[in-house]
């Protein structure tokens, strides 16, 4: 999701234009608004979409309850 990458961008001090500050303006509003967050999913064909939100979301993104698939180390000799 653009939006996402470019709120992770602002939240990590990097400076937006403004029309992506008016986008991720507009998308918090919209999260608030309707008391939703971004869930991930990727079994669903649209990977990314508002669920309610619920106690123990933290943040604009649901954090998963728990890992399902195992990361990829990013270190070159464990592959």
């Amino acid at each position: 999701m653009v939006l996402l990458r470019a709120e992770a961008r602002r939240r990590a001090g990097k400076t937006l234009n403004q029309d992506d500050i008016y986008r991720v303006d507009a998308l918090l509003r919209d999260l608030k608004e309707r008391h939703a967050v971004v869930h991930y999913d990727p079994d669903t064909e649209e990977g990314f979409h508002l669920v309610p939100r619920e106690p123990e979301d933290e943040d604009i993104i649901r954090q998963p309850a728990k890992v399902t698939r195992k990361r990829r180390s990013r270190d070159p000799s464990t592959a």
